[in-house]
Order: structure tokens, then C-alpha cells, then sequence
């Protein structure tokens, strides 16, 4: 291991793992548990970690013929098995989808934490459309709906998804996943995972995303760019409410909840065959239209003051001038509350004397030149590099809407490989 890159510490008896116990294994990113110490038992030692409620993942290492007490170990809160002799390819890929796991939780309770009505970016609000959607928000949490958010690139709708799952009962993980940057070929195994052996690099199991998130709920985002095929197996996993890996022919139960996501017209995308209608409606049991900033100016306030907050953890340290307010609520917002956030970023370093200052938004306000085609809009005194950036991002957002917001058809449009679309999107915040 200390070959591969990892720190590891040496505990020789069931004695010092339990005074380790009582330190603070805090730091720890997995354990590799023996089940056979020389003055004890690994599964009486895995279930002291659970009693403590310890939330590392943990391993457990027994030998062939003790395939049975593996299995017992599962089922009292290991992670995983590895078997002796030890295999150093599955000993090294286990441990480092162990670590991944270890940060997805962390995420998941920051999130959880920063996701209540006195934290939430998306639920600082003054506006009755937001209290109407917080409203919904309450009374579906607590049911088995899947949920189908609607709204433009940035206006929160992952953020309302955990809400979503933070308010239910489900003890499960709440797993997000952009369905526009799964990669064509691997989709099915993302989802549902695969077998050993399915195809060329499938050298081990693989649990997919579905049941990563059994119990819990799974946010499908940008799921207008799932492929035709990939849609056909989805809609049978909610119908079914089983999954079948990639090469496996038992399928497996699941209990996990839907939230779907998109800011591609659906209607249109279905009408253009682009999307199955059947499962537009197994998604939209339930509907919720978030507006765009520009359509709520009230919550742009109470939002900017809780991003300032955020960054000093006290909002008196850095204010915000008329002017200033007055220019934040004359934009129009397009990247919405993703946008809003990267200015009051910027101007928390450019401000001086604590007080933000228009300029230091640093908003473009352009000007429309309009041909034939569409309109072009160029920012007024400013830099080469800042109008090649502007122009860059209006021939996104123009390719993206001409395409249905289909992802995959807007990056062949531009000539682009896909990857390096999605990467011009996100540094866009579009």
C-alpha cells in the first residue's frame, strides 16, 4: 500500500484497535479489518465501530473458505471483502472506491447541513413564487413522488432536489449525476452497474449509481441528454422498481426515489422524438417551475447578503452600497443564482473599505448588434480578452437553444468533442 501512495497505520491486536477506537479515527479514510487477531475477533471489532457509530468504510479480510463470515460481515456494516490471498489490483481499486464513497458522505452532510431554511442559498427568499415552491417542497418531501424540476441553467434545481431529500425520511444517500457528461458507452454500467467480466476492462463488479442511492434518491440532471436506449432501461427500472447489471441476468430490488432535472423544453424534445413520452411521465408525478432570477428581483437582495454571509460568516464585515443594489437588481441575471454568487465572489476581492461597489461585479452590460441570424451582444468598453469571452458564450447559449438544449447535438454543431463542450458550459456557468 505505502508502494501505491497510501499512509497506513499498523494495529497488530484486537487490544490497541479498541484504545485507537477511543482516540480518534476521524482521520482515517478506510479500514482494512483481518478477521482472524491474535487476542480477539474482526466481526466483534467491526461491531464495536458501528456501536460508535463510526462512519469509515470498512474492509474485511478473511480467507477462502470463510466466504460465509464476509458475507456476515456485509451485513453488519463492512463495505466490502477481500479474500486471501490478496489480490493487489482489487485490494487497491476497492480501497480507492472506498475513499470516494468516504468523500461522497462528507458532501452529503455538509450538504445536508448547509440545506436547512436558515442556510439555503436557493431558500433565501423574499418572493411569493419561491414561498409557494418552498411550500411544495414540504408536502411532497414526505411522500414516494418522482419529482421532475424544471428551470433555466443556475437557478438551483439541485439544490432544491436535496432539499428535497434532507425533509423525507429516506436514510439513504442523496447521489447527484449530470446525465450530459456520462460517457455514451458506459452509461448503462454507471447506472446500474455491471458484473465481472461483462465486457473488455469490466476486471470486477461494479455497484451502480441506482443502488449507490437505495434508500435514498437519485438526481438525474440534464436528463433530456440520456440516449434513446438508456431511457428504454430507465423507464423499466421505475416500472419495475429492480435493476439489472450489465451482464447479470438477476435483476435486483431497489427503493430509490427519482428527482429528474432540465432546462431543455421537454414538449418540444418529445414532439422531435428526442425523448420517450411514456417516461416524461413516469418522471412527472410531480412538477416544480423554478422562475429565473430576473422573474423574482426581490429574492436578490436577501440572497446576496446570505453569499457575503457565507463568505465571512458575519454579512456586517462587507456591504453593499445603493448603487451596488440598485445595479444587482437591474441585471437580468442569466446565469442566475450561479451567476450571482460568482459576482459577489469577485467583488468580496476587488471591494475596498468593505463596501462593494458596482465595478467591482464586475457586470457586463452589453449592446445588441442584430443581423439577419440573431442578435450579437458586445460588452462596452471592454478588454479583448473579456469580449472574446462574452462573444464565446453567446455562441454557446444561441448553439445549445438552437439544438433543443440538447448537449450532444449543440458540441457537434460547434465541432466540439463533447468533454470539452461540457467544460466550456460549466466555465461559462451556463
Amino acid at each position: 500500500l505505502n508502494n501505491h501512495n497510501f499512509s497506513v497505520t499498523d494495529i497488530t491486536s484486537y487490544k490497541d484497535a479498541k484504545k485507537a477506537l477511543k482516540k480518534n479515527f476521524n482521520d482515517a479514510k478506510a479500514i482494512l479489518l483481518d478477521y482472524t487477531l491474535p487476542d480477539g475477533c474482526g466481526l466483534e471489532f467491526l461491531k464495536e465501530c458501528i456501536k460508535n457509530k463510526i462512519t469509515i468504510p470498512i474492509l474485511f479480510i478473511t480467507g477462502n473458505t470463510e466466504l460465509e463470515l464476509a458475507v456476515t460481515a456485509l451485513k453488519n456494516g463492512a463495505i466490502d471483502y477481500i479474500t486471501k490471498p490478496i489480490d493487489t489490483h482489487r485490494l487497491i481499486t476497492s480501497l480507492k472506491q472506498c475513499i470516494s464513497l468516504r468523500y461522497t458522505e462528507q458532501e452529503n452532510k455538509i450538504l445536508k447541513k448547509l440545506l436547512t431554511k436558515e442556510s439555503s442559498i436557493t431558500f433565501k427568499f423574499n418572493s411569493k413564487k419561491m414561498t409557494t415552491i418552498y411550500e411544495l417542497i414540504s408536502k411532497i418531501s414526505t411522500t414516494n413522488f418522482n419529482v421532475f424540476i424544471e428551470g433555466e441553467s443556475g437557478v438551483g434545481k439541485e439544490l432544491i432536489a436535496q432539499e428535497i431529500h434532507t425533509k423525507s425520511d429516506r436514510k439513504g444517500l442523496f447521489i447527484p449525476v449530470d446525465c450530459g457528461t456520462l460517457p455514451e458507452n458506459l452509461i448503462e454500467s454507471e447506472l446500474f452497474g455491471h458484473i465481472k467480466g461483462a465486457f473488455t476492462d469490466a476486471y470486477e463488479n461494479k455497484i451502480g449509481l441506482f443502488e449507490t442511492a437505495n434508500n435514498g434518491t437519485l438526481f438525474l440532471d440534464e436528463i433530456g441528454n440520456l440516449p434513446l436506449t438508456a431511457q428504454s432501461r430507465l423507464l423499466r427500472v421505475i416500472q419495475d422498481q429492480t435493476i439489472k447489471k450489465v451482464g447479470d441476468t438477476n435483476p435486483t430490488k431497489i427503493n430509490t426515489r427519482i428527482i429528474a432535472a432540465t432546462n431543455m423544453n421537454m414538449k418540444v424534445a418529445i414532439k422531435n422524438g428526442l425523448f420517450r413520452e411514456d417516461l416524461w411521465h413516469r418522471l412527472t408525478e410531480f412538477i416544480i417551475n423554478v422562475p429565473p432570477l430576473r422573474e423574482r428581483t426581490e429574492d436578490i437582495l436577501p440572497l446576496s447578503e446570505f453569499i457575503i454571509s457565507s463568505i465571512y460568516n458575519n454579512k456586517n464585515q462587507l456591504k453593499l452600497s445603493n448603487k451596488t443594489i440598485k445595479a444587482l437588481k437591474n441585471h437580468t441575471w442569466p446565469g442566475n443564482i450561479r451567476e450571482l454568487k460568482n459576482c459577489i465572489h469577485r467583488a468580496a476581492i476587488l471591494h475596498k473599505n468593505n463596501t462593494i461597489e458596482p465595478q467591482d461585479l464586475q457586470l457586463i452590460e452589453p449592446i445588441s448588434i442584430k443581423n439577419e441570424a440573431k442578435s450579437l451582444q458586445i460588452p462596452i468598453n471592454s478588454t479583448l480578452k473579456n469580449a472574446l469571452k462574452s462573444t464565446e458564450k453567446q455562441l454557446l447559449e444561441y448553439t445549445l437553444k438552437e439544438s433543443n438544449f440538447n448537449k450532444l447535438q449543440a458540441s457537434k454543431k460547434l465541432g466540439m468533442y463533447y468533454a470539452s463542450f461540457c467544460r466550456k458550459l460549466k466555465e461559462h456557468s451556463l
